[in-house]
C-alpha cells in the first residue's frame, strides 16, 4: 500500500493502537499524523514523564499535556514511524500548516526522524480504509 492512498484529514489506525490518528499533512514520502492525548491510552507515556521527574503526579502530567497532540511522522521509504529529532520541538503537530512545514523541513534535510524512538511502520490498512 502506498502513501498516495492517504489523504489529509483521513483517519489512520496502527496495528498496536486502538485510537485513530488524523493525517495532518502528506507528501510522496512522509505523512504527519496526530491525535489528542488520551488519559487511559497514553498512561504509559504520562507515567514515564512522572518517572523522569518532569511532573510529580500522573494527573499533573496529564493536565499539563492534555492540549498537546500525540503525533508521529510516517516515512514510507524507510517503512518507519517516529517523532522528529528536535529537542524542544519546533512544530505544532495539531496544526496542518505547521505539519506541512515539518514535511518540507524533512524533505530539505533540515530535520530527521528520531533514531532513538523509531519503530516499524505498522498501519492497519483494513481499519484505515474502512
Amino acid at each position: 500500500m502506498s502513501v498516495q492512498k492517504l489523504k489529509q484529514g483521513q483517519k489512520v489506525f496502527f496495528k498496536d493502537e486502538t485510537l485513530p490518528y488524523e493525517v495532518k499533512a502528506v507528501s510522496d514520502r512522509y505523512a504527519v499524523v496526530s491525535r489528542k492525548l488520551h488519559r487511559r491510552e497514553d498512561a504509559e507515556l504520562l507515567h514515564h514523564q512522572v518517572k523522569m521527574s518532569a511532573y510529580s503526579t500522573f494527573t499533573e502530567a496529564f493536565n499539563a499535556n492534555k492540549e498537546n497532540p500525540v503525533y508521529s511522522i510516517c516515512d514510507f521509504k524507510e517503512n518507519v514511524k517516529a517523532p522528529d529529532n528536535l529537542v524542544l520541538g519546533g512544530y505544532d503537530y495539531a496544526d496542518e500548516k505547521d505539519c506541512q512545514k515539518a514535511i518540507r523541513c524533512l524533505e530539505d534535510g533540515n530535520m530527521e526522524l528520531s533514531h532513538r524512538n523509531r519503530v516499524e511502520l505498522n498501519i492497519d490498512w483494513k481499519r484505515t480504509l474502512s
